[in-house]
């Protein structure tokens, strides 16, 4: 008897906490309504370095002159060089990506469009599948693969219901290389939904956050739990 109080009381604290606002409807309703579709240009930094190849060579004279501005002590001549080399090479990259970036910027900032912005950055030109507000951003075609450096980006999230259709956004600087985006399609609904469609909003946000605080729960026990294992022996 005591566990069952014990399961009913913890329900009851989950549904509490599963409670949905009118706002959190009003936005669902939003997303499910809405289909969205970027353009997107991609630079890696493999096609970077090809690209601008000899300004990010490193002579033997750049070399001497960091050893000697830095300071830096030799103990195996060889490979002491070449790390500095590669140190080198990659603070040069990096000024091509910052100088890219600033100018990429500037067009955005001014509401200029996507192609101009895409012929400075001058990479690969594709476009997302469809998708509604909220979800990944994925590519186009058979084989769906999230664009997770823009899924996940801050810039992407601020700017992309907020840009106009072509502008240019700012750049979103990812590990493998920049990326910049433009909606070209922005399609949603923002009326409020009627009291049928408000309740079955309402029941799936409720099973949804149902979900994610018995998974949370779930996982701070587990993290604070303890295995005693007591053995028996002869």
């Amino acid at each position: 008897m005591r566990r069952e109080i014990a399961i009913s009381d913890m329900r009851f604290m989950i549904n509490t906490g599963a409670a949905v606002s009118k706002e959190e409807i009003a936005s669902k309703a939003v997303s499910e309504s809405s289909t969205i579709q970027i353009q997107y240009a991609f630079l890696t930094n493999e096609d970077m370095k090809k690209r601008y190849e000899k300004e990010l060579t490193v002579t033997d004279a750049d070399i001497d002159a960091e050893i000697s501005a830095s300071k830096v002590k030799i103990s195996d001549p060889k490979t002491d060089r070449e790390k500095i080399k590669k140190d080198l090479e990659e603070k040069k990259l990096e000024k091509i990506k910052n100088d890219l970036t600033e100018k990429i910027n500037a067009v955005a900032s001014t509401g200029g469009t996507f192609g101009t912005a895409s012929a400075i950055l001058n990479g690969k030109v594709s476009r997302s599948a469809p998708f509604k507000i909220g979800e990944s951003v994925k590519t186009e075609g058979k084989d769906l693969k999230e664009i997770t450096a823009i899924s996940k980006s801050p810039v992407f999230s601020d700017k992309c219901l907020a840009l106009n259709i072509n502008a240019a956004s700012p750049v979103i600087i990812a590990g493998s290389g920049l990326y910049i985006f433009t909606p070209v399609v922005k399609s949603y609904k923002t009326e409020t939904p009627d009291t049928e469609k408000a309740e079955k909003l309402r029941q799936s946000l409720a099973s949804e956050n149902t979900i994610m605080i018995t998974r949370n729960l779930l996982k701070e026990m587990n993290e604070k739990s303890k295995i005693v294992k007591n053995l028996k022996t002869d």
